[in-house]
């Protein structure tokens, strides 16, 4: 058994910025990752248990762009996106080819706005992270007899987003 390995290799960009009265910082990344000596588990052998490696290799590659902003007033806010390509190889029929890996966004967002009440010792945040639509497994819903339908549950999810809102006070000057 060889042990899994990876290879990485990314390029950054990161600019601090004045606009105004306020200031932030641009960042771009660029990234490649490269996946080899895959290990497999097979349990197809009763009472065993069997670990091997594969030939097959997996691949991420993809861009990030974030941007930070304080302004003048008591408002920051981060915005960033991550778009990325995520792939096994697997052979099929004496043919290597490239499919998605399951449970892999081709997109993430986030969004992070927070405004500070000085007078009251208050902040009040709003928080959204997207992801985009990504590969699932194929799944059967089972009907009344518990046999499987005879069409599998959608095998790429809807984009989505999780929104949270964060109110946060200061009771006391001296405590962090």
């Amino acid at each position: 058994l060889e042990p899994e390995q990876s290879y990485n290799a990314s390029l950054s960009f990161n600019q601090v910025y004045t606009l105004g009265n306020g200031s932030g910082t641009l960042d771009i990344e660029a990234f490649y990752t490269h996946f080899e000596n895959k290990i497999v588990v097979d349990y197809s052998t009763p009472g065993m248990i069997i670990y091997r490696n594969v030939p097959e290799y997996a691949q991420t590659m993809g861009i990030g762009l974030s941007v930070n902003h304080r302004f003048s007033f008591p408002l920051s806010f981060n915005l960033g996106i991550n778009v990325q390509e995520v792939t096994q190889s697997i052979t099929e029929e004496e043919e290597v080819i490239s499919i998605p890996i399951e449970f892999a966004p081709k997109w993430t967002g986030l969004l992070s706005m927070n405004y500070e009440f000085k007078k009251l010792r208050m902040t009040v945040g709003y928080n959204v992270s997207v992801t985009g639509p990504m590969q699932l497994p194929k799944v059967y819903d089972l009907d009344s007899n518990g046999e499987p339908l005879s069409n599998p549950r959608p095998t790429t999810s809807p984009t989505f987003a999780i929104h949270s809102l964060k109110v946060s006070k200061n009771f006391n000057k001296g405590w962090a």
